[in-house]
């Protein structure tokens, strides 16, 4: 099957998605039905999503909504106030004493039950400092859905703020981050923003409902050295299978015996695994001993413990444990009425028998959605919307064969790749850096492992802008011309990033998975090098295909705003869904972007602040010649490739010679059935692009509009623009002796590695 081929059937799978997603999207937000009873549990009063505070992936922090208080035992809160973070370990941390970050879920809060249950637990043992985390603005009742969606948001500026713990003296290895419901997955997803591995987390019943699905948004094994999961509510409010290295079924698992006979049983189910939590930091965990139950845990695919084992639950179980693990026992955790008055009369299970028989005042108005399993039926299709894709993603034979090899007749191994993960620690040592200057055209590298090596010595000019040039798939070898027009304009220190280790041919797959593990570790790399005084005012990332997205994902893990970045025709095939997985409008001061394949290899519609087609967009005229290329996809690669040499020819020239007109964001590319197909899915791709532009009213731009494109658009423009010129861009023979022989025609396709 060829690539045309190939993209219509992903095309149809990123469809499919997107359906999905609207489906969920029109659940959660319709106000009558499932959604309305569930955000309220119950309540008559009408859900109102504008009544909610919603937090975005890339908002500043700290968060003025997000606080965190120190607790030590025999010694009042103290907030660590973010203007005075050198205080925050001073007074009253105790350094000899194991610290413990307790987060809570919906509709928590500082002292808000059930979390002021487990803190007053560990301050009572006497051996911890307590950092609590009060998010409770962002996670307010009714607003079940918003406080799902601020998850990721809070997750990135705790990790700050776990950052510069760290860097106070907090000793990470001595630290457990304990979260329940949603704050288990916070835990988890702090961890996709720090540049350390975090030790140990312990997961209260991990939120499922509207949780969005894949790793980088939940909490699982490989987020710290240890994590270890409680379920009490598995399939209801609490998340389904085995999720950490070692998973504690609680009386089953999903509904606890005390709680059976109470309306909310649900709900007590999934609260109480805060009381089992206590248990054992009041008791060593000596009550609550698991005995191994492969067999009888949720199904997933962990390692099976040892027939006959027995481990302690909580706190103190052993960090080498592996496996599901079952415990047993019909009276409520950490009531005093059971455990010889050790414990908390909060855990203990109210004696009443009306509706009401779960009162606010005894779970602090956490009464958590009701109704959310007739949504069941949303996360199954996104289930299977997913599983669908990655197995056209990973299947050897059909579409991805020929996308990730060209057509060769080779066979893919996923096996034979290199696959990061998003937790894995940085530097990366496949990912290297790379200082250019026209006086040092050799180039140094910046060792990551020596700070010495990352300083801006004589070969950084401090009086010229720097570039950060990232390469696509298959290396750097098609990045090239771009670096060396740069350093011919002789204005300009560039900063070449290689990651071509983790993106070589056939393995395209791996190198898109790649993508967001390859910007965590080089926004650490700028975040040094901003530190050692490169002005990111005057700093542009310009990335080709796959390193578009890399420049545009960095600005998630930057504590900082990027000024600039161009993407040169995006790449589409196979990028995970989601702004956050992607280059956009979000990521800079301003988003400038080149569509030379659009449809093909690159991304459709509007993507930047502003958008230049060039020919169309979609397939470039000097790359349609069938005697040149005789095969779809060799055109469709050659029109991608293209857009390095436009954006060489704007530094050269200054933008001179590339003068575009403002335009329609294209609603369908003229020769689209050339690069997708024509087919449903194609025509379902044009739809969805028209749709993009209808909706976006920044695409607005006056009619006869003249920019100059690349490195020398004017920040303030917006909108669409268009340049035609049927010759190749930066190819000396049409441009006065001016350019690079490796941008002519046949030389482009000349730079894409061998197999």
């Amino acid at each position: 099957m060829r690539v045309p081929m190939a993209l219509t059937v992903l095309a149809a799978s990123f469809l499919m998605t997107r359906v999905c997603t609207h489906i969920i999207a029109w659940r959660e937000t319709r106000r009558e039905g499932p959604i309305r009873d569930a955000i309220e549990s119950g309540a008559a009063a009408e859900y109102n999503k504008d009544d909610c505070v919603w937090r975005h992936d890339r908002d500043v922090c700290p968060d003025p909504d997000v606080h965190v208080y120190l607790y030590t035992p025999g010694r009042p809160r103290r907030l660590l106030d973010p203007l005075e973070q050198s205080d925050w370990l001073r007074q009253d941390y105790e350094p000899t004493k194991d610290s413990a970050i307790l987060i809570h879920g919906y509709a928590g809060g500082d002292d808000a039950l059930p979390m002021a249950i487990l803190r007053d637990a560990y301050l009572r043992n006497g051996s911890y400092n307590v950092f609590l985390v009060d998010w409770g603005a962002l996670c307010a009742r009714p607003c079940y859905p918003a406080a799902v969606a601020n998850v990721r948001p809070v997750a990135r500026c705790l990790a700050g703020t776990l950052t510069t713990l760290r860097h106070l003296g907090l000793p990470i290895a001595r630290t457990t981050c304990v979260g329940h419901s949603l704050g288990a997955h916070i835990c988890g997803i702090m961890a996709n923003y720090l540049l350390f591995r975090m030790h140990r987390i312990i997961g209260l019943d991990p939120a499922r409902p509207l949780v969005r699905p894949g790793l980088v948004n939940r909490l699982d094994a490989g987020d710290a050295d240890f994590v270890e999961v409680m379920h009490t509510n598995a399939g209801y409010y609490g998340e389904v299978g085995r999720v950490g290295h070692v998973d504690f079924c609680v009386n089953g698992g999903k509904v606890q015996p005390f709680c059976a006979d109470r309306e909310m049983y649900q709900l007590c189910s999934h609260l109480w695994a805060v009381c089992f939590m206590a248990q054992s930091v009041d008791d060593g965990g000596t009550s609550l001993i698991a005995e191994s139950c492969s067999r009888r845990c949720p199904s997933g695919p962990r390692t099976a413990a040892r027939a006959g084992e027995y481990v302690t639950m909580g706190q103190h179980t052993p960090i080498n444990v592996r496996g599901s693990f079952c415990f047993s026992n019909p009276d409520p955790p950490y009531c005093p009425r059971y455990w010889n008055g050790h414990g908390d009369e909060r855990c203990c299970i109210p004696e009443v028998t009306s509706k009401e028989e779960i009162e606010e005042n005894d779970v602090n108005e956490m009464h958590l959605p009701v109704a959310l399993t007739i949504l069941a039926s949303s996360f199954l299709i996104t289930r299977v919307c997913t599983h669908i894709i990655a197995w056209r993603e990973t299947r050897r034979e059909g579409p991805i064969r020929d996308a990730i090899e060209s057509g060769a007749a080779a066979e893919y191994n996923k096996d034979d790749c290199v696959w990061r993960h998003d937790n894995d620690v940085c530097p990366d040592p496949d990912v290297h850096v790379y200082l250019y200057s026209p006086g040092h055209p050799r180039g140094r590298l910046l060792n990551p492992l020596k700070q010495s090596d990352c300083r801006l010595r004589k070969d950084y000019d401090p009086t010229k802008d720097s570039a950060i040039v990232i390469h696509g798939y298959a290396g750097p070898s098609t990045i090239m011309s771009l670096k060396d027009a740069y350093l011919k304009n002789g204005s300009y220190n560039v900063f070449l990033v290689d990651w071509g280790a983790l993106c070589a041919r056939p393995c395209y797959a791996a190198a898109a998975w790649n993508i967001r593990p390859v910007a965590k570790c080089l926004a650490g790399t700028l975040t040094t090098l901003r530190d050692l005084g490169l002005p990111i005012a005057r700093t542009t990332c310009v990335g080709h295909s796959m390193g578009a997205h890399i420049c545009g994902v960095m600005t998630d893990y930057l504590s900082f705003r990027m000024h600039r970045i161009i993407g040169l025709d995006p790449a589409r095939v196979l990028v995970r869904p989601g702004e956050v997985n992607r280059l956009n409008t979000g990521d800079a001061d301003f988003v400038e972007v080149m569509h030379t394949n659009a449809g093909g290899h690159g991304e459709v519609g509007c993507v930047g602040d502003v958008d230049f087609f060039m020919n169309g967009g979609t397939m470039q005229p000097f790359c349609a010649n069938q005697t040149t290329y005789p095969q779809p996809l060799e055109r469709a690669t050659c029109s991608h490739l293209y857009a390095v040499c436009y954006m060489a020819q704007s530094v050269d020239d200054g933008g001179r010679s590339l003068i575009a007109k403002s335009c329609r964001c294209p609603s369908g590319p003229r020769t689209a059935a050339a690069v997708i197909g024509d087919t449903f899915a194609g025509l379902v791709e044009h739809v969805m692009v028209w749709i993009r532009y209808i909706t976006n009213t920044r695409h607005a731009v006056r009619a006869g509009e003249y920019v100059t494109i690349g490195e020398d658009t004017p920040i303030n423009v917006r909108g669409p623009f268009c340049f035609n010129n049927p010759v190749p861009p930066y190819c000396p023979k049409y441009w006065n002796g001016h350019g690079d022989e490796r941008c002519c025609i046949p030389e482009i396709l000349e730079q894409v590695p061998p197999k």
